[in-house]
């Protein structure tokens, strides 16, 4: 019992951390709303390589010259989460951004 609640708590936790609000796309950027209402904008020009992970929680690790962006699929449906997982793809791709890919 005490193992589920601290699961449970876990990503209860993980998610009023690290979930973002919203994601939004513009030609020029991917665009995070964090949940403290704070907005990270990640130019698609000044990402260098992205990788796409599967286990630990669904994310996109986005990194730039000076820093490294993670958009997670916390706090979406899966119909959300796959439209989003998709834009960002498409983008990447037709950017010639080397992309790889994580799971277990």
């Amino acid at each position: 019992m005490a193992g589920s609640f601290l699961i449970f708590l876990f990503y209860t936790c993980r998610f009023l951390w690290r979930a973002p609000r919203a994601v939004r796309f513009s030609d020029s950027a991917l665009i995070i709303e964090h949940r403290n209402g704070k907005e990270a904008e990640v130019p698609w020009n000044d990402i260098l390589r992205a990788k796409h992970i599967s286990y630990g929680g669904v994310r996109w690790r986005l990194w730039t010259a000076d820093s490294v962006f993670n958009v997670r699929d916390d706090g979406f449906s899966v119909g959300q989460w796959n439209g989003i997982s998709n834009h960002i793809s498409q983008e990447l791709i037709a950017r010639e951004i080397p992309i790889t890919t994580a799971s277990r």
